[in-house]
């Protein structure tokens, strides 16, 4: 249960939210660093999938309370999104209006031969190669005593709940158990499944790990839809051009008769920055993905008179997130 919600918080706090820290400072090295490499699959009839790999790394931190740095990141690899959309195409001028005269008739104004705007409804599948990083987050905590570091959470800053890192692998450093197969169902507001298989390596200080997440909550699933939405349609450019080349394909001119040869002359004439287009449904979302967690002491100026301004700087700057955070 505690993997499911931390995994999901994560993944809704990543699409829904967009903060970014400073330069990172030169700190020790971290007391725990979990890294994830796997892919994605999500739409809102089939639900979230997730699965992949984990290397994760814990050292007993100093014996005194102290200061520690928490920080995640988010990147998306390669990007495969089938959305729903409405294109609005403009108006067409099939035949232009004028005056036309007859003999023993007169004159008269003919009215422009038109192809009215129209509503279609397109499904066009987007590739984006670019690596992108969604989300990134930093900040500092108060003296922890050293049983409860690996406890502490990255979600109360960002979601006003508590958000542990991964108990299955830290009850897995805490025990020194060297192989851990575990599977779990909730049955609820969350409901979905998982599995966790982790190895310890001999060093005792490395776990290698696969994992996979499936959940189908409805709930969480339209936040996620609607934060997906929210995202793409602030960024509708990037899909204009998938859009011309769908609504050149769906043949919008078929069946006007004389009409039909200067219509496509015009469909094909288009600039996409001509199209309105409004994604109504995400359809489904894929992609690769790596998530990244670190956990750092926080070096204390006694020790280390020549950081003393610089942490005092990273001391403001955090103060400054958390307020933001808070408000």
């Amino acid at each position: 249960m505690k993997l499911l919600k931390s995994t999901i918080s994560i993944l809704a706090a990543s699409l829904g939210t967009a903060m970014l820290a400073g330069p990172a400072a030169a700190v020790p090295m971290p007391t725990a660093a979990l890294d994830y490499d796997g892919t994605i699959n999500f739409s809102l009839s089939n639900g979230l999938s997730v699965i992949g790999s984990m290397d994760a790394q814990y050292r007993t931190p100093p014996g005194a309370p102290q200061p520690y740095e928490f920080n995640t990141s988010l990147s998306f690899g390669s990007v495969t999104i089938t959305p729903v959309l409405t294109v609005t195409t403009p108006e067409f001028v099939l035949i232009p209006g004028g005056e036309t005269c007859l003999p023993f008739i007169g004159c008269f104004t003919t009215p422009d031969v038109t192809l009215p705007s129209q509503i279609i409804p397109l499904t066009p599948s987007i590739s984006l190669t670019e690596p992108v990083n969604v989300y990134t987050y930093s900040y500092t905590s108060g003296e922890l005593p050293v049983g409860t570091v690996f406890n502490t959470d990255f979600g109360t800053p960002l979601l006003g709940e508590a958000l542990t890192i991964d108990d299955l692998v830290r009850e897995q450093f805490e025990t020194g158990a060297t192989s851990v197969n575990e599977s779990g169902s909730v049955v609820g507001s969350l409901m979905g499944s998982y599995e966790y298989e982790g190895e310890l390596q001999p060093d005792g200080n490395t776990i290698l790990a696969d994992y996979m997440l499936n959940l189908s909550s409805p709930e969480l699933l339209a936040e996620l839809e609607a934060s997906l939405l929210e995202l793409i349609n602030d960024n509708t450019a990037m899909l204009s051009e998938a859009a011309l080349q769908a609504l050149i394909a769906s043949n919008p001119c078929s069946g006007l008769g004389v009409g039909e040869g200067i219509c496509n002359d015009l469909i094909n004439g288009l600039d996409s920055s001509q199209l309105q287009v409004v994604v109504n449904s995400i359809g489904t979302f894929s992609s690769t993905y790596s998530l990244q967690k670190s956990i750092i002491p926080v070096p204390a100026p006694a020790t280390l008179p020549l950081l003393a301004l610089g942490v005092a700087l990273m001391g403001l700057a955090s103060a400054r997130r958390r307020k933001t955070g808070t408000a």
